[in-house]
């Protein structure tokens, strides 16, 4: 089986399980603090370090709850590994706290911004507001020496904020813009992901932005933003967009590896296998790599080498992870048809 165009893995996002409940089986034993450091030494005899998030953070989390962040956050920073923490957002900080997260070796912290400061949105169990608080914690973690990266979660309702958040976003010193797209989930309606038309307007928006931005300014669930980036489809020079499988994997609270955090399928847990060997040669990752098993429109897309759309949009909307990715706009420049290995049929 041919694992498609295989980019170094990038980027680990870890569910320490100490902020919002753990996506995986109930009867799952969540993983401790020795077995997490067994997991760091495995990854560190490899020869690259990705970058590690740790998600779901909140420093005042019960005794007992989730892995101790401090003793993974040591393990990791003294392997070599960059180390950020997507802090909880009901989680209390001091900037005594974040300089100590600094000098333990934290490089970054991830803010969630998902509307403007005068925004009109109203706030929902998926919608954090952007208000004073947030302005207060960005200068903190600025102050304390830390990166911050600021993320944005896309959805139906807030994209008419996304031009305010735009322009806030250079006042907080950011170092980086993550946009996701939403897809949906046990915790996210059909309703709030974009679709195809509207996605496209917002990614050819995002891609003017970026181009002048003061600093990277990513996506997540939206790999067709090359597409936007590099109009002339170029499969032989251009890296592949890092999406599920693809460049990033996902450690849930139990030690399962999902290709993303809203791809909820296992290729093994890291109780028996490195992640970065699950990454090269679990089937699953390999399949999801491989444009020759992509339907669809993704299967004979130009651009199916170094997009491959939303894997987890594909398997939340249609219940298989290899379909094309429904919001993903139809484009008119099809492959050869060698590449094709799935039975494929431009509409």
């Amino acid at each position: 089986m041919s694992s498609g165009h295989m980019v170094p893995l990038q980027r680990v996002v870890w569910d320490v399980g100490g902020g919002p409940p753990a996506r995986s089986a109930p009867r799952a034993v969540p993983l401790t603090l020795r077995e997490a450091r067994g997991v760091v030494r495995r990854m560190a005899r490899g020869a690259q370090r990705p970058t590690v998030v740790l998600a779901g953070v909140d420093p005042l989390a019960p005794p007992g709850r989730g892995i101790p962040v401090a003793g993974l956050v040591e393990a990791l920073t003294s392997r070599g590994f960059p180390t950020g923490l997507a802090l909880h957002p009901t989680a209390a900080f001091t900037p005594r706290s974040l300089r100590a997260w600094a000098a333990m070796g934290v490089q970054h912290i991830v803010l969630p911004v998902d509307t403007a400061l005068d925004s009109h949105i109203p706030r929902t169990p998926a919608v954090r507001r952007t208000d004073a608080a947030t302005l207060v914690y960005a200068h903190a973690v600025v102050a304390a020496g830390l990166q911050l990266y600021a993320t944005t979660r896309v959805t139906a309702l807030t994209a008419p904020d996304l031009m305010g958040i735009a322009a806030l976003l250079p006042s907080l010193q950011v170092s980086r813009w993550d946009v996701s797209f939403v897809v949906p989930t046990a915790t996210v309606a059909r309703s709030e992901p974009l679709r195809a038309m509207r996605l496209e307007r917002v990614l050819a928006w995002l891609s003017r932005y970026a181009a002048s931005a003061p600093f990277p300014v990513t996506t997540e669930g939206a790999p067709h933003f090359i597409r936007h980036l590099h109009p002339q489809p170029d499969g032989l020079t251009l890296a592949p967009m890092v999406r599920d499988a693809q460049g990033m994997l996902y450690i849930t609270a139990t030690g399962e590896v999902w290709p993303g955090p809203d791809l909820p399928l296992s290729a093994g847990n890291v109780r028996l296998h490195a992640p970065q060997a699950l990454y090269r040669s679990a089937p699953l990752f390999q399949r999801l790599r491989s444009a020759a098993e992509l339907g669809g429109r993704c299967g004979w897309c130009a651009w199916s080498q170094v997009c491959g759309g939303s894997r987890a949009r594909a398997y939340a909307l249609t219940g298989d992870a290899l379909a094309q990715d429904p919001h993903c706009a139809p484009v008119i420049l099809p492959v050869a048809p060698a590449r094709r290995r799935r039975s494929q049929t431009p509409p």
